[in-house]
């Protein structure tokens, strides 16, 4: 017999159960799911799925219309699963206005950190510690480095009301920095040593991860998404909306002016990307790319480029079992690295800690990584086991109704707690629409005039200004008068090089005279941006 068919055959648990869970990602404007199986050899990926959204259902990551988005998801889901495949587990995330993440030092030994767990996130949470769900991390080789994470209870009970209509059962609400940086390091993607940096371009924001030693270091959250790109092309090529995605997968063809504002859009990322490296002090090794917006065209050169580190497009599912070919992989790595810690059981978990799972232990864990060895033993220590109970006449049945009565118990509790959340979830809607509407376009005008102030030559004056469009982003015509023509060219090219404006044209210039004076009256379009 072949030495690698005795390994294989022992290394396989007698009592192996294969777990599934479903990886639930909820942007601005797809759903995104992933089904992913525990299998001895790791994990195995079934099947991934892809919906689109309405574009007001979920704007700037706050849900506008739950009741449309529990039955796009309900359908999308129904569509997903077979009969032979109706898995209720699910990892879920949350990110947006009152989420926190950060990586703190402790005073406490790691075996206290868990007792203390409240202590430290009181001092280090600006939010009263009884209005937010929160966990802490222990990283690894870092006994005295804790990451903590918070969200306000309002937003994780108004996910949980979505999921209870939806009929899955939450196991764990994470946070886009711990499950991209334990995912690339599940992967293979980032080694145990160096400095590394994951940028992931969700829909609404981009996420920058430095990853130090293998562990989660820092997190800078850059309010620039894939929806911004498309917006600025759809308004620069007079198109909709959704015929601007081929673009930003690099399908589309590129003119000049579609090319000048990917740069500018890539200019505003690439910024901040450096900035961050600088902060935070990181001598990256390389740079790894991800998320809905991988693929846009230059943005991997430009930031290699800018930062002198190599900038690489990361395959989420490399070295990963997969049983369908997936297109366009970097949409689904949120997804994917959901499923992989609801697996693990391991991270952050914003569910309140009624639902949490419960971890394993570290003995359970240790007995798992040496199966092979005292799975024999076991085995006939049962059996004899089994054996003298029957010859005995002892039954468990006793054991078994209490265990059961036990998990009924839990149950009830659990529903009864669902049931509450579809109560507050109408006043949780209501109180997001108000401070929605109260928020909307509140500084926009005001950095708009600053702006203009600020880049306005001397001897010119401006005698006219109308907008057209929304509230963030919208169509500008300014008229004004200037001493010269020179005036007139000073003020475009620095209308042109601010990054608040885009598509700046001069639409009209006329020279006369005003009490014996030349004057030049000027007309200029431009799209202003927030």
């Amino acid at each position: 017999m072949e030495i690698s068919r005795i390994k294989e055959v022992l290394a396989r648990p007698v009592f192996y159960t294969t777990e599934k869970i479903l990886g639930l990602d909820i942007g601005s404007r797809f759903i995104k799911v992933v089904q992913v199986e525990k299998t001895t050899g790791g994990y195995n990926v079934k099947k991934v799925g892809l919906k689109e959204l309405p574009l007001d259902v979920i704007v700037d990551g706050e849900v506008m219309d739950d009741t449309t988005l529990v039955d796009l998801i309900s359908s999308f889901i129904k569509e997903f699963q077979t009969e032979d495949t109706q898995d209720k587990d699910v990892a879920l995330i949350t990110s947006g206005r009152d989420v926190l993440i950060k990586s703190v030092e402790t005073e406490f030994k790691e075996r206290e950190i868990e007792r203390k767990k409240k202590d430290i996130a009181t001092a280090n949470i600006p939010y009263d510690i009884e209005d937010v769900c929160y966990d802490t991390m222990t990283l690894k080789g870092k006994p005295n480095r804790v990451v903590i994470a918070a969200a306000k209870k309002d937003r994780i009970y108004s996910i949980l009301g979505i999921i209870q209509d939806v009929d899955l059962k939450p196991v764990i609400i994470s946070m886009v920095p711990v499950v991209l940086a334990k995912l690339f390091r599940i992967n293979g993607l980032i080694p145990d040593k160096g400095d590394y940096l994951i940028v992931s371009l969700c829909s609404d924001r981009t996420n920058v991860i430095s990853i130090r030693d293998g562990v989660f270091n820092n997190y800078l959250d850059v309010r620039t998404g894939v929806d911004v790109y498309l917006k600025s092309i759809a308004k620069e090529q007079q198109i909709p909306v959704d015929e601007a995605v081929p673009i930003i997968l690099g399908e589309g063809s590129i003119t000049e002016r579609v090319a000048k504002t990917l740069n500018y859009n890539n200019r505003s990322i690439v910024q901040q990307v450096k900035a961050f490296i600088k902060a935070d002090g990181l001598k990256c090794e390389e740079i790894i790319l991800t998320g809905e917006g991988a693929t846009i065209p230059g943005l991997s050169e430009s930031i290699q480029n800018a930062t002198e580190v190599v900038c690489k497009i990361g395959d989420p599912f490399v070295g990963m079992s997969t049983e369908t070919t997936i297109e366009l992989p970097n949409r689904y790595d949120i997804a994917f690295g959901l499923a992989i810690l609801g697996l693990r059981n391991e991270g952050v978990n914003l569910l309140p800690v009624e639902m949490r799972p419960k971890k394993e232990q570290k003995l359970v864990s240790l007995l798992k990584g040496s199966f092979p060895l005292w799975a024999g033993g076991l085995t006939f220590l049962v059996l004899a086991l089994i054996y003298i109970l029957t010859a005995m006449g002892v039954g468990n049945f006793g054991y078994k109704i209490k265990s059961l009565r036990v998990q009924e118990t839990t149950v009830m509790e659990r529903m009864a707690l669902l049931d509450d959340l579809k109560k507050k979830r109408q006043e949780i809607r209501k109180r997001i629409q108000i401070v929605e509407q109260l928020e909307e376009g509140k500084y926009s005008r005001v950095k708009l005039l600053d702006e203009l102030n600020r880049i306005l030559p001397p001897y010119t004056w401006l005698t006219y200004l109308s907008e057209e469009g929304g509230e963030r982003s919208f169509a500008l015509l300014i008229k004004g008068i200037t001493g010269s023509n020179l005036g007139t060219s000073e003020f475009l090219k620095r209308l042109e090089d601010s990054p608040h404006f885009s598509g700046v044209e001069l639409s009209f210039t006329k020279t006369s005279e005003a009490s014996g004076v030349e004057i030049t009256e000027f007309e200029i379009r431009t799209i202003f941006s927030e």
